[in-house]
């Protein structure tokens, strides 16, 4: 065994870098009330997307929404698709858990977690329709 091998360390990748920032009094009235509803909590079972969005519309995943105003505008622009965004950063679910409410949405969840970990454990093999990565 090389010398590199024998002293290499497993790394875990993540898609994240967790960014600091205050969270509003807005987006935390909205984490703390709206959350429940629209935030799925990470688990280590397969998601069944008509069980989530109570019908067959395909399903679009956002990776890492940011502040999650466009995802919004585009699941409002089109309430056919249903959108699943993955997020680390807290004050932009919050955002967008305003965005949901406001825009009266029912076509969008959020998972607040890795989304390495998300694909891996909770998303069935050839469920989702695409992918938007905007910002990577």
């Amino acid at each position: 065994m090389s010398e590199l091998t024998k002293d290499a360390v497993l790394r875990t990748v993540h898609t994240f870098v967790l960014r600091a920032g205050r969270m509003t009094d807005a987006q935390k009235k909205a984490y703390e009330t709206l959350s429940a509803r629209w935030c799925i909590p990470f688990n280590e079972f397969p998601l069944n997307f008509i069980d989530v969005f109570d019908n067959v519309n395909p399903v679009t995943i956002e990776i890492g929404f940011g502040m999650g105003a466009a995802t919004a505008i585009i699941a409002q622009n089109n309430p056919e698709k249903n959108y699943l965004g993955l997020e680390v950063h807290r004050p932009g679910v919050g955002r967008l858990l305003n965005e949901i409410e406001a825009k009266n949405l029912s076509n969008l969840y959020i998972i607040e977690h890795d989304a390495i970990e998300v694909l891996e454990k909770m998303i069935p093999d050839e469920s989702v329709s695409a992918f938007h990565i905007f910002f990577p």
